[in-house]
């Protein structure tokens, strides 16, 4: 397909999503962030007015604009759209993945793809007979490379196409922050919630607790910055974030669903406490709940622990997404070492036990976590963690060497043979060894 029919097509899903030929208007404008294609270092935000087919409208500072969607970034498409389907409906997640597949960007299709799935099996082979079409169709050769990577401070970008995070500058952090502000605004107007701001070194946090419950949040999210820039040796004082990190933590259950699924389309989860949901460009949120009671009988100790474990791990993949480039660490790493840094402040020695009872057991079993397009279950958490904290405990310098090595470009297994002499079977069979025969101490 050449380059105008791809266009073409791409407009014709546009209008499968979008009310045909119509232009809708909201009847309460939503706050909205995206970024062009064609000026990736420009972030345009505004409040969003009305949408059809070919454009939308944002209000923002300076006016009304006119925006094309093809003109958008992969990712800016999906996240805006994402608010604007009906998510019930299995053919607008389907549409939305082969939208956004057309401008290369296949993580965020797949994402849709896994929701259209959920809501009805059957449409599997209309999602294979996307994917074995070429990523990035829809738009030019030459800029098919940059869709997956939007920025929001100074970078550089190298030739193997990894965009290399600097140091944000006082504008940069200031406009950061004021961004951060107008989108809380936003989520406290639309959910009808009354947010207290409190600002520390590394976060600007969103909350509607209790006051008198401040102090123990703002130590804790402290705390869990100070022990994962310990992990990379990097000083506290320094802040990685460009402005600082926005985390929304809210009182009750509920709010927090609403806001995962309102937000960052997150299906309903009960069992879920928090999350990041970060972009590519490495910014993004934290969102989380106060500390669970209910599910912890009672004990309020043991849910402050468990509340302060989960804000640990998740606060380790902002870090990750911020840190050094916008490369993408593998699932099985990127989870594995957030359990580590967690476990670090709050052991959970039962985890090494089913790690033990994993590595004894089928080889087939623990294939799943190098396999990056599956989610592994729950099950398969503790294998993750052992499997980085062996890799740490051998020679920490050197992870953080082929950690480096991978957010510079390096793919995951060819980084591990760099720097262990193992490829992911050899990597099996040394964690199964490991596990089986642990080193004292451990």
């Amino acid at each position: 397909m050449n380059y105008r029919g791809a266009v073409v097509a791409l407009l014709c899903l546009l209008g499968s999503i979008a009310r045909a030929d119509q232009s809708v208007t909201l009847v309460k404008p939503i706050y909205a962030e995206v970024y062009l294609r064609a000026a990736q270092t420009q972030k345009i935000s505004g409040m969003l007015l009305r949408y059809d087919d070919d454009s939308f409208v944002l209000k923002t500072s300076t006016g009304e604009r006119s925006i094309n969607w093809i003109d958008l970034t992969g990712s800016s498409l999906f996240t805006l759209r994402a608010r604007l389907i009906d998510k019930k409906k299995p053919d607008d997640w389907l549409n939305l993945g082969e939208e956004v597949w057309s401008l290369g960007a296949t993580e965020q299709a797949q994402r849709a793809f896994d929701f259209a799935l959920k809501l009805d099996p059957s449409v599997k082979s209309r999602i294979e007979k996307i994917k074995s079409t070429p990523a990035g169709s829809a738009i030019k050769p030459a800029a098919a490379a940059t869709t997956k990577t939007t920025l929001t401070t100074n970078a550089s970008t190298t030739s193997d196409g990894v965009v290399r995070y600097l140091k944000s500058t006082p504008e940069q952090d200031a406009a950061a922050i004021a961004t951060a502000k107008t989108f809380a605004n936003d989520v406290s107007e639309e959910m009808k919630l009354k947010f207290t701001e409190l600002q520390t070194p590394h976060f600007i946090v969103f909350t509607n607790w209790d006051p008198q419950e401040y102090n123990f949040l703002t130590t804790n999210v402290e705390d869990a910055y100070a022990a994962v820039s310990k992990q990379f040796g990097i000083p506290v004082k320094e802040n990685i974030f460009v402005g600082k990190l926005p985390v929304f933590m809210f009182a009750g259950q509920k709010d927090f669903e609403s806001f995962a699924q309102k937000y960052d389309d997150m299906p309903a989860n009960d069992a879920l406490n928090g999350y990041y949901a970060g972009r590519s460009d490495g910014t993004g949120h934290m969102v989380m709940w106060k500390p669970d009671l209910i599910h912890s009988n009672g004990n309020l100790k043991q849910a402050e622990e468990k509340w302060a474990y989960v804000l640990t791990h998740e606060f380790t993949h902002a870090f990750v997404n911020r840190y050094r480039s916008n490369a993408r660490i593998a699932r099985w790493l990127n989870e594995g070492l957030a359990e580590v840094i967690a476990q670090s402040v709050f052991p959970r020695p039962e985890a090494k036990q089913r790690a033990r009872a994993m590595a004894g057991a089928n080889n087939e079993l623990i294939d799943p976590i190098f396999d990056d397009e599956n989610i592994p279950g729950g099950q398969y958490y503790p294998v993750m963690q052992t499997m980085v904290e062996m890799l740490i405990k051998k020679d920490t310098p050197r992870f953080i060497k082929m950690f480096n090595a991978i957010k510079d470009g390096d793919k995951t297994e060819d980084a591990l043979k760099k720097y262990y002499n193992v490829d992911y079977t050899g990597l099996e069979n040394a964690w199964r060894d490991y596990m089986m025969h642990p080193p004292k101490g451990s």
